[in-house]
């Protein structure tokens, strides 16, 4: 019961903050199959602004700094208003299960311009 009412009471909250996501990807789910040397993501930016995006794999608890077994290309960049661009994940060797697919997720982390231009100054 305790779990139920933690859900509702989070799931309220997304009812009243109002959010609005500018870059979209064709995936955010990362599934390595044994022998898979590399993904590509598209990534395109919806936005009437460039933006910096932030990107990163994890486990699901979006920290960037968990450890996984990937490095992406491109994990920091600038993405132009209404462009699309590529990152690569490529998998770095580290041991995973045989018997099994490996999940992972990629995470997305939009800087709008007014906050880019007050950190470069």
């Amino acid at each position: 019961m305790k779990r139920l009412t933690v859900v509702v009471a989070c799931l309220s909250l997304f009812w009243l903050i109002p959010g609005k996501a500018g870059i979209m990807a064709n995936m955010t789910r990362i599934i390595y199959h044994q022998g898979d040397k590399e993904r590509s993501v598209l990534l395109a930016n919806t936005n009437k602004y460039s933006v910096i995006v932030q990107s990163w794999v994890d486990h699901g608890e979006a920290d960037p700094q968990a450890e996984t077994p990937f490095v992406l290309l491109a994990s920091i960049f600038h993405l132009p208003a209404q462009k699309i661009q590529a990152i690569r994940i490529v998998y770095n060797g580290d041991h995973l299960p045989d018997d099994r697919e490996s999940v992972f997720w990629l995470n997305l982390y939009e800087i709008p311009p007014n906050l880019h231009h007050q950190a470069l100054n």
